[in-house]
């Protein structure tokens, strides 16, 4: 049973036109439908050759109640009909509609329609579906407004993404969704790769467009498998059989230059999770990034670039819109949003100028259309649309500093400190720290439940709060938007930066604030004053001494004698091996400043050597602990070898050290088997020797520098013919494979350059077609459509295609 939830006005017409197409079978005359627009009074029209004709009205009500539906019919429908006189007139609606209903509705057009027959409800055009499974497969977000469908969906309740999967959520998305070829491509590039790496600038839809294919695997029964933090935990759950599978990582090499450097390091195991995804049954990966991330990523990994797993045939770039699909976005945003009637006529007054805007994007679509913005008169709307269209990183600031208080901003700007996301708890404590720091220093007065009432007054405004359990609540900026603007805001008011610095309750927000790129950024005389004078309070645990012992040498004077105060006071450092951002801190202690610094280095070297040993075995990659091991072999001179032999046997270091033992010989395992795969595929000798060199080096460096007893079999790879074996490849490598031509008598497939101008397609987000080139006298645009489809150049069922070739009226766009 279908609600229709899922689809918007267009798309349902689309569905109640060959549903109504369906009974017509071996009629010569069909229902035709328009694109969208005023329709005065008609949706869906038939027209026969002795001049009579069919009006079918489709009313769309997703909100509204079954009186709404009988207000509008006599208030607006019936008068137009009037003038229309058609022989016949249907009505098809996506409510549930009572005997008593429709028998109401056949009063108010008593002279046009005569039966209950060309009344069609929510009940009627379900029955129909179901004596029609062709067109329930074709159009592709039905199956997503189904009872049972949204309950599957629902049930994956992933941290952290809760609102992905609420009904309201994913129906409204399904709704305002604008397929595009880049989905299209995106299917296409995972069903041959068996994963797809989506790039592209923040705003783009990446996320969008990868929730679209997950609910899509979802309704295949797949296993959704949602990767947080590492890509290593694919390996906990992906199973060996041919169960169905699907893992996404957003975000998958990280935005901060901590979770960038942790990405770095892990190629190998990325290397070898998509080795094994490629290798099994029923098994995809999802990975999204920006796009200068994973360019800077390649380019500095040798690894990379020698295997192009992440090539240009794997990933998939979302670009800008073309006008159509722009068009569409805005459209169906109108159409959802709660503004001002008048409002939305200043959207759809200049629909145009939007769209052929450099900064169109969904996200900022989004926000013009938002409830946020309803309170604007008509001609201050204009103003604020273009301003904002102008300069968009200030399109929060007018709700930002006008419709919000004091209060308010303090929790957004404590929120956005703790890097966009946290709990609740988490964000009380923060928040009423600064209002004690305003009560103390800016006269501000302390209300009463300040906290709980400035968070419902931006909920679904400005916040999305996600409740797991009673105890756990997460709290979120409602857009991605908000967290640039905020960026660019807090980062030109010093006074608001000082204020939460000096009201942070611990070590953490200094490092948010100072430094977030791969450099300290300098700090001025103010800060460091005051941080050297409350210092103390961050102090909490160890993690928070070692940080603020860092932040010292880095910002203050006194940075001897301090520093080497705190670092000696530190008694367990295991929490560098726990958390990686400490590794990353370290690290840049370590190699970059104490080095040069003799007192701090003589501090260093006289820690105990589990510091050292800790931070080794941090490590996510073979190459990375080589590389440990070397610099804290040379600078600190800690020989892990002797390490190990010293400590094997104390209780206390014994299951850390055996752990390590156990991830070195797997890791070598892992390492020799991607070499071995890659080189079956090789097609250069220098290739094959360089590889195996650098297996060989590896293995004398850890038999040399960690475990004397160290041994691996290296047969399989020296008992292959490698010569024979690359020359194989270079003969299999001579031909050529095209995708199996669809058969028909309409184009020729065989010609090279239908194939370039079809698959040129993935640099676009329509189908944007010369009809003219393939167009035979034989040819329908139907034909076209049809074998676009079948190409998945286009997704069945999405709408129908229309000829563009004359483009002279500029508000002409594609309706799919």
């Amino acid at each position: 049973m279908y609600d229709f939830s899922t689809l918007n006005s267009f798309e349902f017409e689309n569905l109640v036109c060959d549903l109504l197409n369906s009974k017509l079978e071996n009629s010569p005359v069909f229902f035709q439908l328009f694109k969208p627009g005023k329709d005065k009074g008609v949706d869906l029209l038939l027209e026969k050759n002795d001049g009579t004709n069919t009006i079918v009205q489709v009313k769309h009500y997703i909100k509204s109640p079954i009186s709404k539906l009988k207000y509008d019919l006599k208030k607006y429908e019936l008068p137009k009909i009037k003038l229309l006189n058609p022989k016949k007139y249907i009505i098809a609606t996506s409510c549930e509609l009572s005997i008593t209903d429709k028998k109401e509705i056949i009063t108010i057009f008593d002279k046009y329609i005569r039966s209950t027959n060309d009344i069609l409800g929510r009940e009627d055009l379900n029955s129909l579906l179901t004596k029609n499974k062709s067109i329930e497969d074709k159009h592709f977000k039905l199956w997503f407004s189904s009872s049972a469908a949204l309950r599957n969906i629902a049930n994956y309740k992933f941290e952290g993404r809760r609102k992905q999967f609420q009904n309201n959520f994913l129906q409204k998305k399904l709704r305002l969704y604008v397929p595009t070829s880049s989905f299209n491509e995106a299917l296409r590039v995972l069903k041959q790769n068996k994963f797809v790496i989506i790039t592209g600038e923040p705003g783009v839809g990446k996320t969008t467009v990868s929730d679209i294919i997950i609910y899509d695997f979802i309704r295949k029964e797949y296993q959704i498998n949602i990767i947080y933090d590492s890509i290593r935990e694919i390996e906990d759950v992906l199973k060996n059989d041919n169960s169905k599978q699907v893992f996404y990582f957003d975000d998958f090499l990280g935005h901060t230059q901590a979770e960038i450097s942790k990405a770095k390091a892990s190629e190998n195991f990325i290397i070898k999770t998509l080795n094994l995804i490629e290798d099994s049954e029923n098994k995809y990966l999802i990975l999204n990034t920006r796009k200068f991330i994973l360019s800077s990523v390649i380019e500095e990994s040798e690894r990379y670039k020698r295997r192009n797993i992440l090539n240009y045939e794997s990933r998939i770039e979302i670009k800008s819109y073309s006008y159509g699909v722009k068009r569409r976005i805005l459209d169906l945003h109108i159409l959802e949003s709660n503004l001002d009637k008048k409002n939305l006529e200043v959207l759809n007054k200049y629909a145009h100028k939007i769209c052929i805007h450099k900064n169109f994007s969904p996200r900022i679509i989004e926000f013009f259309t938002s409830k946020i913005n309803s309170f604007f008169e008509a001609e201050k709307f204009e103003e604020f649309i273009f301003d904002n269209l102008n300069n968009p990183k200030e399109i929060w600031r007018h709700a930002y500093l006008n419709q919000i208080s004091d209060y308010d901003r303090f929790l957004l700007n404590t929120l956005y400190s703790l890097n966009f996301k946290c709990n609740k708890s988490v964000l009380e404590s923060h928040y009423n720290s600064r209002l004690n720091y305003e009560v103390q220093h800016n006269n501000y007065t302390k209300p009463l439940n300040s906290f709980n009432k400035s968070l419902r007054v931006l909920n679904n405004g400005f916040l999305l709060i996600n409740r797991f359990s009673k105890d756990e609540v997460e709290i979120s900026f409602i857009n991605p938007s908000l967290q640039d603007f905020l960026n660019y805001f807090i980062e030109d008011n010093e006074f608001e930066k000082e204020s939460i610095i000096k009201s942070s309750p611990n070590i953490e927000q200094w490092f948010w604030f100072f430094f977030k790129k791969n450099n300290f950024k300098e700090l001025n005389k103010n800060y460091s004053v005051y941080f050297l004078k409350n210092y103390k309070k961050y102090c909490t645990n160890q993690e928070s001494i070692f940080l603020t012992s860092i932040f010292i040498y880095y910002y203050t004077d006194k940075k001897n004698s301090l520093v080497i105060k705190l670092l000696k006071s530190i008694k367990d450092w295991d929490f560098i091996y726990e958390r990686n951002s400490y590794t990353f801190f370290f690290f840049k202690f370590l190699f970059k400043n104490a080095i040069g610094d003799t007192k701090i280095n003589k501090t260093l070297c006289k820690l105990s050597n589990t510091v050292f040993f800790n931070y080794i075995n941090d490590y996510e990659e073979i190459q990375d602990l080589l590389e440990r091991v070397k610099l804290i072999n040379n600078h600190y001179d800690f020989n892990l070898k002797n390490y190990i032999n010293e400590n094997h046997r104390d209780s206390n270091h014994r299951k850390k050290i055996n752990y390590f033992k156990n991830k070195v010989e797997s890791l070598f395992d892992e390492l020799f088997n991607i070499e071995y795969d890659y080189l079956l595929t090789v097609k250069n000798e220098e290739v094959v020797n360089d590889s195996l060199s650098y297996l060989n080096e590896v293995y004398y460096f850890f038999k040399k520098n960690i475990f004397e007893d160290f041994i691996y079999d290296f047969s399989p790879i020296e008992s292959k013919d490698w010569d024979h074996i690359v020359k194989i490849n270079i003969v299999e490598n001579t031909t050529t494979h095209y995708p199996e031509p669809i058969k028909s008598n309409d184009f020729d497939y065989n010609d090279d350059d239908f194939y370039d101008d079809f698959y040129q397609f993935t640099e676009f987000d329509t189908v944007e077609v010369e009809l003219n080139r393939y167009y035979s006298p034989t040819s329908t645009v139907s034909n076209l459509y049809n074998y676009l489809e079948e190409s998945l150049l286009i997704k069945p069922g999405l709408g129908s295609f229309t000829d563009y070739s004359n483009e002279e009226n500029e508000d002409d766009y594609l309706p799919f």
